[in-house]
């Protein structure tokens, strides 16, 4: 897993990947009722039954925890959570650094 922390918040709480995907995972555990140790990062979010309204707001709620912008249709391309957690480090990375987000 990517160890780059990113600075979020005014308290300088680090986020990390390992962080994010956590995140992820609780998040779908709880929005779908599944155990948390039943959801594995690698396996496709059609196979949880995450549906486009619940990813939509995943998606949403993910830019209001990481105060980043993140276009809904990358749940669709990052069809995993191990491949949304790296494209969302990238992302945060080039915010930390100024440059624009595609």
């Amino acid at each position: 897993m990517n160890t780059i922390a990113i600075e979020v918040t005014e308290q300088q709480e680090k986020i990390d990947a390992d962080v994010i995907e956590s995140w992820c995972v609780n998040y779908i555990a709880r929005t779908l009722d599944i155990p948390p140790d039943e959801i594995d990062p690698k396996d496709e979010f059609h196979t949880f039954g995450l549906d486009s309204a619940i990813a939509t707001a995943m998606i949403l709620d993910l830019e209001d925890w990481l105060r980043i912008d993140v276009p809904p249709s990358v749940i669709f391309e990052q069809v995993t959570i191990s491949n949304l957690v790296v494209d969302l480090m990238i992302r945060l990375k080039m915010v930390e650094s100024g440059r624009k987000v595609a």
